[in-house]
């Protein structure tokens, strides 16, 4: 599930960002390598939520720092 994750998450987040979507990692910071604000991300996890018909409160998500970071805080959510 980690890899459906991070393949929605790195489709929107290119488009946020517009960056090339072959540049972002796990590791990719939101704030300091994209300067993605949180406001920004909010389609991606529209994105998310919508793919598995499911709720992911904000509150924990800020949280990640990274792609990855949040990736993992999303498929605990889903998977709980």
């Amino acid at each position: 599930m980690y890899d459906e994750i991070m393949a929605i998450m790195i489709e929107k987040i290119a488009e946020i960002a517009q960056v090339d979507p072959d540049t972002l990692t796990p590791d990719t910071s939101f704030e300091d390598d994209l300067g993605v604000t949180s406001m920004e991300l909010a389609g991606m996890v529209a994105a998310i939520e919508e793919e598995y018909d499911t709720y992911l409160e904000y509150t924990k998500l800020i949280h990640g720092d990274t792609i990855g970071e949040v990736a993992e805080i999303i498929v605990g959510i889903i998977e709980n």
